[in-house]
């Protein structure tokens, strides 16, 4: 188990880093915005940061720092792993 929620923390940092592109409409094949839309894919959405594929960033690192960049810091990358670690839970 964590303390980790989708409604304290994965609600937040989504909204920070994914739901440009996942959201109904958006460009992502599905919506992480709710709760409900993202459970079914907590393993998934875990690979996907641990491997830095998502969120994808096409610039090189290492050269400087550029605008408008999306990846995620190591921070939140521990706190996707660990929500899903911990059985993936709601929250209030």
């Amino acid at each position: 188990t964590t303390k980790i929620t989708y409604s304290r923390e994965i609600v937040r940092l989504f909204h920070k880093r994914c739901l440009g592109c996942h959201k109904e409409g958006g460009k992502a094949p599905m919506s992480l915005a709710t709760y409900a839309e993202a459970r079914p894919w907590a393993k998934a959405i875990k690979e996907e940061v641990l491997e830095r594929r998502m969120p994808p960033w096409g610039a090189v690192k290492g050269f400087g720092e550029f605008a408008n960049d999306q990846a995620l810091t190591q921070e939140e990358i521990s706190i996707i792993a660990d929500w899903v670690e911990g059985g993936a839970p709601e929250g209030e």
